[in-house]
């Protein structure tokens, strides 16, 4: 089974300037996930061409982004809902920092967090085998419904933007 396949998107930098500039700044220190309105990066031109380019306007689902502090690693996870594949696009601070998928050993436990109107399935690390792991310098099409984590052992704060993509397989 495929789990990333790394995307080229020649507007990359003002793609990532567009994002954080919609990001608010108190949210970009801290260790969260959070979705912003999808309208917010709708009307960046940056974002539709980069939608354009990569043949996914018809799939964008949700987007979130995921704030990693320095030295933090979320939990393996396999993310919830119906869309498999997310396109990652590192907006800051993602040199040096991956996402590894994990064969675990266990079957999951359902975390719930409905302040945020989501939920992952949530697995130990003791309990999981390493399998892949992809550097997040650059965007990629990643699986988030196979096993997961994102490591950021650098001193920098990671800032990385996640499109959900509806209907989509790789």
């Amino acid at each position: 089974m495929k789990l990333y396949q790394q995307v080229d998107i020649p507007n990359l930098a003002d793609l990532q300037a567009a994002i954080l500039s919609i990001i608010p700044t108190n949210r970009k220190t801290e260790t969260d996930l959070f979705y912003l309105p999808i309208g917010y990066y709708m009307v960046l031109p940056e974002f539709l061409e980069m939608l354009e380019i990569l043949n996914l306007t018809d799939h964008v689902g949700t987007v979130a982004t995921t704030v990693v502090a320095p030295g933090v690693s979320l939990p393996i996870h396999e993310d919830s809902g119906d869309m498999p594949w997310s396109l990652n696009i590192p907006c800051q601070g993602c040199e040096g920092t991956y996402i590894a998928w994990y064969k675990p050993n266990i079957k999951s436990t359902y975390v719930d967090r409905a302040e945020k109107d989501t939920g992952y399935y949530y697995y130990p690390l003791e309990a999981c085998e390493e399998i892949e792991r992809l550097d997040m310098a650059g965007p990629a099409i990643v699986n988030i419904h196979t096993p997961h984590g994102v490591i950021n052992p650098t001193d920098q704060t990671r800032i990385l933007t996640a499109i959900r993509l509806r209907n989509f397989e790789l």
